[in-house]
């Protein structure tokens, strides 16, 4: 999932369905690579002592164009009560 980040975010940004910023990009400013978004997420493919970046809780920068194939992700959606039930 590649996120828009900034280490105070989520203390200024809005409690319920956060969004990104309107424009603009992050950059890193120790990297020649230049604009990045942060991937966060586990990974499927790696054993905990192997892959240790990608544990769920993990951060790691790409630039825009990356695409990771072994980063999974969550969709989320309220549920939905059953008939019958309160």
């Amino acid at each position: 999932c590649a996120d828009w980040y900034s280490d105070d975010w989520y203390g200024r940004s809005g409690r319920e369905n956060p969004t990104g910023p309107d424009i603009g990009t992050i950059v890193d400013r120790a990297s020649p690579a230049g604009p990045r978004r942060i991937t966060r997420g586990g990974s499927f493919l790696c054993t905990p002592g192997f892959c240790v970046r990608d544990r769920p809780a993990a951060r790691m920068p790409v630039t825009p164009d990356s695409s990771l194939s072994h980063t999974g992700f969550r969709c989320v959606r309220p549920a939905q009560a059953s008939p019958g039930t309160p």
